[in-house]
């Protein structure tokens, strides 16, 4: 639990300044009792292991005769059938409630509203309620069971096993050398370059690094692009010496001067600024900003594999930098929509693998590892995304699952499959099907898209074909 909080907090997405500005001040309350120092992670983390303390917690306090059952249903009425009700009184429920007095005596019989007198009124929301003492015959009975013992051998209940999902590797895939990462990268720069004999300042973006030989690829304004040679290293540039409005470097053997007009955030593609009147106008909404340059071919979608069964493409990310991968898979299959019936059991098909997966699909959502399946127009799609050091065991999990129903000729479930879930997926999907029609939201969206896409068939049809 430990590692996988650690991961967790480790590449965590990045909040709204609104939404961190509340968690944080909720970690500032005084009875919180955070130390200073550990007021960004102390939620996210877990730190020392104090079994001692556990003990105490649960033999001190979590026992019945320190419990408090809180049961709330229709069946006691409803908040409005007490508005008018004067002999209902409000209590001090935080600070005089008197367990004696404002207490109902236990009894063996089914709580009845009708006979147990008015109720209380929380002061605060008002809410109606009844409170009841619990009998010592029944609280005996759950200390009975709340005594530690192993469980018996044919219970279902034991310790999960440790979970396969857990990422172990966090190192990021290197970038081709060719097309690598810079400080100076996606940086609006201005060069100082001999016209005649003359010297201008041509405003430029750098669109690429060449590790190798160590030169920038710079995007003119008129759209000319040339790459110039770097005097220094990469690794002595520094983020001072970058942002400090004194800087100047050098390029192709010190014949070229250049200074950084916009620097680059982590994660931000190319400014494009020009550090002239453009640059306001375009802030303003005067003008229209420049047009970025085409991406690369190392910047596009790679096609690794390519037969008539699969096809595949890889693309890198260059933005997030995080050991996160994100793989979707598109499968074919003309029969999935070809009447409304075949389109009903393409959906009992996602529903049914779904619900097989979902004891999985937990332990994965713990390590940060996400799935999904849904059936469309073409046949199927599905997508998981995480952490990439052990998305594939995901993926392998889910395609295997999906694929047990091929070329099934026995017309029973695969091995693994209840009958019993079946049909409780069945009618779910049936209810689903007749209720999906009761919001005019959803009826509209329905309507539109039938219309847009003649093929699709509405909740309606695949009710009544099912």
């Amino acid at each position: 639990l430990r590692s996988i909080y650690e991961a967790a907090h480790r590449f965590a997405d990045e909040q709204p300044p609104e939404d961190f500005a509340v968690d944080l001040a909720e970690e500032c309350s005084p009875w919180g009792k955070i130390p200073p120092s550990r007021l960004l992670d102390a939620s996210g983390l877990l730190f020392e292991y104090d079994p001692d303390t556990i003990c105490n917690l649960i033999n001190g306090y979590f026992h019945p005769s320190n419990a408090r059952v809180d049961m709330a249903s229709t069946y006691f009425g409803r908040s409005a059938d007490y508005e008018d009700d004067e002999s209902s009184f409000k209590v001090d429920y935080y600070n005089s409630f008197r367990l004696s007095e404002d207490c109902l005596p236990p009894s063996e019989d089914f709580f009845d509203p009708t006979k147990a007198g008015p109720p209380h009124i929380e002061p605060i929301f008002g809410t109606p309620f009844w409170c009841q003492q619990i009998s010592k015959s029944q609280l005996e009975l759950w200390a009975k069971y709340a005594n530690p013992q192993l469980p018996p051998t044919d219970s279902m209940l034991s310790l999960p096993q440790r979970n396969e999902f857990i990422p172990a590797n966090f190192d990021l895939k290197p970038l081709p050398p060719s097309d690598c990462d810079h400080a100076l990268l996606n940086c609006s720069i201005k060069l100082q370059i001999s016209v005649g004999k003359r010297k201008q300042w041509f405003p430029a973006t750098v669109t690429r690094y060449n590790s190798i030989k160590n030169q920038i690829l710079c995007h003119y304004e008129d759209e000319h692009e040339r790459w110039h040679q770097l005097d220094v290293k990469s690794s002595e540039l520094s983020h001072s010496q970058l942002t400090s409005s004194e800087f100047e470097g050098t390029l192709d053997n010190k014949m070229i001067k250049y200074r950084i007009v916009s620097l680059a955030m982590e994660g931000e593609k190319a400014a494009m600024k020009f550090g002239d009147e453009s640059d306001f106008d375009v802030d303003l909404g005067k003008a229209f900003p420049a047009i970025p340059p085409a991406a690369s071919p190392s910047r596009l979608p790679k096609l690794i594999h390519n037969t008539n069964i699969l096809k595949f493409w890889h693309l890198q990310d260059r933005i997030f930098k995080r050991p996160i991968a994100d793989l979707r898979l598109s499968l074919k299959c003309m029969e999935a929509n070809k009447s409304a019936l075949h389109s009903a059991c393409a959906d009992l098909l996602v529903n049914i693998v779904s619900d097989h997966l979902t004891e999985t699909a937990y332990m994965a959502s713990v390590c940060e590892l996400g799935s999904s399946l849904a059936a469309n127009d073409c046949g199927f799609s599905m997508r998981v995304h995480g952490f990439d050091d052990k998305l594939l065991n995901l993926f392998l999990v889910v395609l295997k699952t999906l694929l047990k129903f091929r070329d099934d000729d026995l017309q029973d479930l695969p091995a693994g499959f209840s009958k019993k879930r079946f049909d409780l997926v069945l009618e779910s999907y049936r209810r689903s099907c007749h209720n999906s029609g009761m919001k005019a939201q959803k009826l509209g969206s329905s309507a539109r898209v039938r219309c847009l896409c003649p093929g699709s068939f509405s909740s309606r049809e695949k009710f009544k074909a099912i």
